[in-house]
This record gives C-alpha cells, structure tokens and sequence, in this order.
C-alpha cells in the first residue's frame, strides 16, 4: 500500500466525492435560504434570464434562489468524475 499511484487515485476519489457534497449541501443551503425568503418578501418583478435557452420572472425573489438551489443539486448529482487507476509504466532504458 505505499504505492504512490494509488494514493492519487484515492485522494482524487475523495476531493470528488466532497466536490459533490458541498455543491449538494450549497444547493439545499440556497434552497433553504430561498424558501424562507418567499414567505417574508414582496418586492418588484425579479428576472432572471439565460440568452436563448431560458426566462424566469417572479415577484418573489426566494422562488428564484429556489430554482438555483434546485439546479444546483441536480448538476451536483448529474456530475461524474472519470479517474482511471493505471499501473506505472516502466521503460528500460540501458
């Protein structure tokens, strides 16, 4: 186990899966913070507006931190980390 390709492979498997746990945690944090919002402010028409794919508009601005805090687990969740675990390569070099 004092191999030095296998500790990259672990701690890569480990920031991965604490990537993924904070943007899951953020997004319910957002989610949260969004929901309470909603139920105590009324403001003006909030937009939000991505060019060409997408346009949300609410007088609450807590339904649209909801919307974010919801994309953000789904991408959080959606996300796939490809590490590949290969033997060293050893060259003979005489």
């Amino acid at each position: 186990m004092e191999d030095g390709q296998y500790r990259v492979f672990f701690y890569t498997t480990y920031l991965g899966f604490i990537k993924r746990s904070l943007g899951i945690i953020t997004g319910i944090s957002i989610t949260f913070i969004g929901l309470g919002v909603s139920f105590f402010a009324m403001s003006k028409e909030s937009k939000l507006e991505v060019k060409g794919v997408a346009q949300l508009a609410s007088v609450s601005p807590g339904l649209i931190a909801i919307c974010l805090g919801c994309y953000l687990i789904i991408k959080s969740i959606e996300s796939k980390d490809n590490i590949k675990f290969a033997p060293p390569v050893v060259t003979n070099t005489k």
